[in-house]
């Protein structure tokens, strides 16, 4: 009966061993299978990490570029807008300098009459451009006008 029993045990253990092989082949398949997904995955992670990357930096080298060009077209626009506002200073200069009325007072040094005359164009010098503050000076150090906005946007003479 041992033998039988013996026997029983020992088909019985051949047949566990054989489950049991059975078993770790497909535990063996399973984790190859989960492997081989795995590693799917992370390929598919490194190449749209790689894909993200390249459409990002093309898309912000594209404004970049735009940008550098809307900054070149502006700083034409500005220069050409800084020239024009000197070009008209300097005819407004080039106009006081020439008039009569203007240069007499100056070359007379006379204070007054050279404020009375220059202050109403000192005001429309400031209304149309912008312009905060008007010399005369004579070498090496004499004020004769110095028109300055105050505070409250009118004309003062310092």
């Amino acid at each position: 009966m041992e033998f039988c029993y013996s026997n029983y045990f020992i088909n019985t253990n051949k047949h566990t061993n054989k489950e049991a092989d059975s078993v770790q082949k497909t535990n063996a398949k399973g984790r190859m299978s989960g492997a081989i997904i795995a590693a799917i995955l992370a390929l598919s992670s490194v190449i749209s990490l790689f894909y993200g990357a390249s459409f990002y930096k093309s898309e912000t080298q594209k404004f970049i570029d735009l940008a550098n060009a809307r900054a070149k077209q502006f700083e034409v626009v500005f220069n050409e807008l800084l020239k024009a506002r000197f070009r008209a200073m300097g005819i407004a200069a080039d106009t006081l300098l020439q008039s009569k009325v203007t240069m007499e007072p100056f070359v007379n040094r006379d204070r007054a009459a050279l404020g009375a005359r220059v202050d109403p164009y000192f005001a429309l010098l400031q209304k149309r451009h912008g312009v905060e503050q008007l010399n005369f000076w004579l070498p090496p150090a004499t004020m004769l006008y110095r028109g300055r906005i105050s505070r409250f946007g009118s004309v003062r003479r310092v």
